[in-house]
């Protein structure tokens, strides 16, 4: 004959995951051409300024100075409002002239 334990405590079910935080979209990574005396003058200003700029990586300057470029486009083009975000694939290559 089997005895009921009543007053073993009742197990409460298992925990619901909580809904976790909205992830942060991975950075998108791009390929660019950009004119070398350019781009030796952005890599000396990155070298020289990083520490005092708190910049983590060079990805991060690159994305802050076309951060700062978008910003003045659109104050300059758009009453300061942000341009709606492009989805579509860009022209690729290279211009065909500097003209």
């Amino acid at each position: 004959m089997q005895r009921s334990n009543r007053t073993a405590a009742q197990v409460p079910p298992p925990p619901q995951p909580t809904p976790t935080a909205v992830e942060k979209p991975k950075p998108k990574r791009i390929t660019v051409y950009v004119d070398q005396v350019v781009f030796s003058r952005a890599r000396g200003a990155y070298r020289n300024t990083s520490h005092l700029e708190d910049d983590k990586s060079w990805s991060q300057f690159v994305e802050k100075a076309l951060a700062a470029e978008a910003e003045r486009r659109e104050t300059a083009h758009n009453s300061g409002n942000q341009y709606e975000a492009e989805t579509g694939a860009l022209p690729s290559g290279r211009p065909i002239s500097d003209d």
